[in-house]
């Protein structure tokens, strides 16, 4: 099994291709296009590689203020990423304006957690070992 896409609404398709690019330069646009009418109308785009990719979807009215905080409420927390140099997308992002924020110490992989332009949290890991038993450590 594995994650086919995920969709994510987005201020801006442009910031959010951005952020993701600096993430993955192998990604490119796949499909991008228009949808719904009226106050639904907005412009879509799926971004990633043949296998995978991140829809996003433009806002057409301002949102509110956000009500939400992760962690705290229910809703997705962060998505997460396994690469395999995490070293290298640590520095694109941060090149790219996107800096990581503290991560934990691990024996057996290596994470950080990045915000995008809209506060969103996203996960990076490289796992230093093949074996299940130690990539899925719990210490």
């Amino acid at each position: 099994m594995k994650l086919e896409h995920a969709n994510l609404t987005v201020s801006s398709v442009e910031k959010g291709i951005h952020f993701l690019k600096a993430a993955f330069p192998e990604f490119k646009v796949r499909g991008q296009g228009e949808a719904g009418e009226g106050a639904n109308h907005r412009k879509w785009v799926h971004f990633g590689t043949d296998s995978t990719y991140v829809s996003l979807e433009e806002l057409t009215v301002p949102p509110e203020p956000p009500i939400r905080h992760p962690y705290f409420h229910p809703g997705i927390n962060h998505l997460c990423f396994e690469v395999e140099n995490l070293d290298e997308v640590q520095e694109r992002l941060a090149t790219a304006g996107y800096p990581a924020g503290p991560a934990p110490k691990e024996k057996f992989r290596k994470r950080i957690y990045v915000h995008d332009h809209l506060g969103n949290e996203w996960e990076f890991v490289e796992y230093l070992s093949k074996d299940p038993a130690q990539r899925n450590l719990y210490e």
